[in-house]
């Protein structure tokens, strides 16, 4: 009788082994021929998920900043009315 019980389980097994194998094998001939396609699907969701996880972060953290460049030197726009006489806008 134990040798009954043990050939079931082992039989039980290889079929679900089976099953599971086959399962794998109908998914890839399925999936063959659109596997560019889906190469080419993941790339864009992968750009989609940089670009929401830059607004998700700029959103949340209030204290995200633009790293926008300031450019060294004179200020043109406030020094205008200084002229030529080097001294600060307000005292010109």
């Amino acid at each position: 009788m134990g040798s009954v019980s043990m050939f079931l389980k082992v039989l039980f097994r290889v079929v679900i082994l089976l099953g599971v194998v086959q399962l794998v094998m109908v998914n890839a001939s399925e999936n063959g021929g659109r596997k560019m396609k889906s190469e080419l699907n993941s790339i864009n969701h992968m750009k989609m998920i940089r670009i929401e996880k830059h607004m998700v972060l700029a959103k949340l953290d209030l204290n995200y900043t633009n790293k926008r460049r300031v450019p060294n030197g004179p200020d043109p726009i406030h020094n205008r009315k200084a002229g030529k006489s080097r001294q600060p806008p307000g005292q010109a």
